[in-house]
């Protein structure tokens, strides 16, 4: 390996690390605010979601004014950034207005789309379009059941979601 090949390489792995250590941190600390705000709570659902809001924020701000992003990323985005609004709104602020079915919308789509552009790759792969290995297309064919089953339970904790009477499921393994 020359300087010439190790140099971008090197920029590409510490890049990649940078950005995987960010997510990471914000998926951590937004796991302790959720533990927190489940059992003790002393901090809103809006205050609990600081770390989603940043990676959103980011994720909106790098597609619209840097533009390094596909549109259909944005509108992900987007659609994330709505759902954690209506949230946000029916939980804080005791928005009965707002219907469970509308909250669970934007997932189901982000979802869609998610499934949808596996498939498309998994899709290419079999006309001849992308080469694949055998690890990338079972894990193109994983990752497609996954979210079609994501989309599957989604939709069904959805309709189970607004009962007139709270639902105690019990946790306790033995």
């Amino acid at each position: 390996l020359n300087r010439t090949e190790y140099l971008p390489l090197l920029q590409r792995s510490l890049k990649f690390g940078l950005k995987t250590g960010v997510l990471s941190f914000f998926v951590f600390l937004f796991e302790i605010l959720m533990f927190i705000r489940l059992t003790r709570k002393s901090i809103s659902l809006s205050a609990a979601f600081i770390p989603l809001w940043l990676l959103v924020a980011g994720g909106i701000f790098d597609g619209f004014v840097c533009k390094t992003q596909h549109f259909l990323r944005v509108i992900c985005w987007l659609l994330s950034f709505t759902a954690m609004l209506l949230l946000v709104l029916k939980i804080d602020y005791e928005r009965d207005e707002i219907r469970w079915r509308f909250v669970v919308f934007p997932v189901v789509l982000v979802l869609s789309v998610a499934s949808g552009s596996l498939m498309y790759i998994v899709y290419g792969h079999q006309i001849g379009f992308y080469k694949l290995t055998e690890a990338q297309l079972t894990a193109g064919n994983l990752y497609a059941l996954a979210s079609l089953i994501c989309i599957i339970l989604v939709v069904m904790i959805g309709e189970v979601i607004p009962l007139s009477r709270p639902v105690e499921v019990e946790t306790r393994l033995f």
